[in-house]
């Protein structure tokens, strides 16, 4: 098995694989590149007619084109597994993220291998292993100026490392598939700002998890990037508790400081508080970091952000609340102890699912055609599309308006939800986004169900449902239908949905139901 690092022989074909996964990521948005291949693809057909099918003249089709070549780049199995660089850790990753925006399941297994390939580096490492770790105040001393070179790489390093972090616990998160990167292996500080990157700055971010014994210097950088890889950690964590369960695996309500519930909300909370104010959410904070082309990260980080707010919170909201009156604890009677909730817990809990769901529609608005084209908003907009939905038809459960506004919960008129305010805003999203990530049909289709199936729920029509209802009462097809469907709908950010009954068997992160997260199944 042969290292790269350190070696120079082979450095522009390495460097040429990290160009060929920027071009597999990037090429679909670019009108002439998308242009470009189509024309190439057109010649190669010309030349070779009976065995060359039709090319596709679509902006995916031109990054997959890309994809092809960087796969072709990597070699046979045998080489690309036995010859291990940053490069190609780099390109392993860009070839999962690619196929993750395609919702092929391949993504996962091409980031497993990035991350082995990197712990073989000992990425993680990287600080332990060069001095910055120590034991003793005095280390910070090893704080001295390195050439840029030096600055440079190791910072390359990091990322890459984190890189692989944040796409395991995107990836990785559910019921089947364990993490690779446990926080506490990682012994490298976080990454820093874009201006300390550049001007090549010695400074020190902090770990994500501060090792034993270790005497840390004053924090003197801090950047989006690495706001958004401690909230990545605190999105692994929740994601975990629904895929395993959530509420169905408590012992204590929610409201109990024993219970797991109750930990993951003070971990966000923590988080909000220390966020510092230049980062917080805000049209303000917007501009700035647009004005600084570092908008990608920030709306990443309030995305993320939103999705851990609603997933989280959601875990105890009735999917069919038919004859609440307002929010309050899940239906399907096998905790009873929910209803000895304190006074305004449900209200509080419901209200952040829907303040998450608002932010992220007025974060898509204020974006416009700057709106970053991810799985992972993808994935948010249709979160909160859905809520959006929901809310329209049981407006009893948000309060606040927060998705809602008076004259439309007045109106009677039912057949343009989806073209409505908040919903409608979502909509449009997805819609601009089909081009280019496949997810965003099947999230607009399933918008389309999820309204078609509460409509039906609250207007009952078809003789089989009308046997069903004298059968039993209310209350008990309620707590019915909340057990089944809680746990029937399920998610993976990036995957196509299906949907009977809101059994969505391959779509895109936990809804309301726990199989795999953000990314596959």
């Amino acid at each position: 098995m042969s290292s790269g690092v350190g070696q120079k022989q082979d450095s522009s074909s390495e460097l040429n694989m990290v160009l060929l996964g920027i071009l597999t990521l990037t090429a679909r948005f670019h009108p002439d590149l998308v242009r470009y291949v189509t024309h190439l693809q057109s010649s190669q057909h010309g030349n070779n007619r009976l065995r060359t099918p039709q090319p596709k003249s679509n902006p995916v089709a031109a990054s997959d084109f890309f994809a092809t070549a960087l796969t072709t780049a990597l070699g046979p199995l045998r080489t690309a597994m036995d010859t291990i660089t940053v490069e190609r850790v780099q390109a392993f990753l860009m070839l999962g993220l690619f196929e993750w925006s395609q919702g092929h399941e391949s993504a996962w297994m091409y980031v497993g291998v990035a991350i082995r390939m990197a712990k073989i580096m000992k990425l993680e490492l990287d600080d332990q292993r060069m001095g910055l770790l120590g034991t003793q105040a005095s280390t910070q001393r090893q704080f001295r100026t390195r050439s840029a070179e030096v600055a440079i790489v190791r910072e390359t390093r990091r990322r890459t490392m984190y890189s692989c972090f944040i796409l395991d616990r995107l990836m990785s998160c559910g019921m089947y598939r364990a993490l690779s990167t446990p926080a506490e292996s990682l012994r490298i500080q976080l990454p820093c700002s874009e201006m300390a990157f550049d001007l090549s700055l010695d400074v020190y971010t902090g770990f994500l998890r501060v090792p034993e014994g270790f005497i840390q210097p004053q924090i003197n950088d801090d950047s989006t990037l690495s706001q958004f890889t401690k909230l990545i950690e605190i999105w692994g964590d929740i994601s975990a508790y629904s895929s395993r369960g959530g509420r169905s695996q408590e012992n204590f309500p929610p409201w109990n400081s024993r219970s797991r519930f109750f930990e993951l909300r003070v971990d966000l909370e923590t988080f909000y508080d220390e966020l510092p104010d230049t980062f917080a959410l805000s049209r303000q904070n917007y501009y700035r970091h647009d004005n600084h082309q570092a908008t990608n990260t920030y709306v990443s980080l309030h995305m993320l952000a939103s999705i851990c707010q609603i997933v989280l919170n959601r875990e105890y909201l009735p999917f069919l609340p038919l004859r609440c009156h307002g929010p309050r604890g899940a239906l399907d009677g096998t905790q009873p102890m929910l209803d000895h909730a304190p006074d305004g817990f449900w209200e509080e809990s419901a209200e952040e699912v829907f303040r998450a769901s608002r932010n992220v529609i007025d974060l898509t608005e204020l974006c416009k055609d700057k709106l970053p084209l991810s799985s992972l908003t993808a994935f948010s907009i249709w979160l909160a599309g859905f809520m959006a939905v929901y809310a329209r038809h049981f407006p009893h459960m948000d309060l606040k308006q927060k998705v809602t506004s008076q004259h439309v919960v007045d109106s009677v008129d039912m057949s343009s939800i989806l073209e409505e305010e908040m919903v409608g805003t979502a909509c449009q999203a997805l819609r601009r986004a089909t081009a280019y990530l496949p997810a965003a049909q099947s999230y607009l289709d399933n918008l389309e169900a999820t309204n078609r199936y509460f409509s039906q729920a609250r207007n009952p029509v078809s003789p089989s449902r009308e046997i069903l209802h004298s059968v039993e009462g209310p209350q008990d097809r309620m707590q019915r239908m909340d057990s089944t469907h809680r746990h029937k709908y399920a998610s993976n950010a990036g995957r196509a949905a299906e949907t009977h009954s809101f059994n969505i068997q391959k779509p895109s992160i936990v809804a309301w139901n726990r199989r795999g997260v953000l990314g596959i199944k």
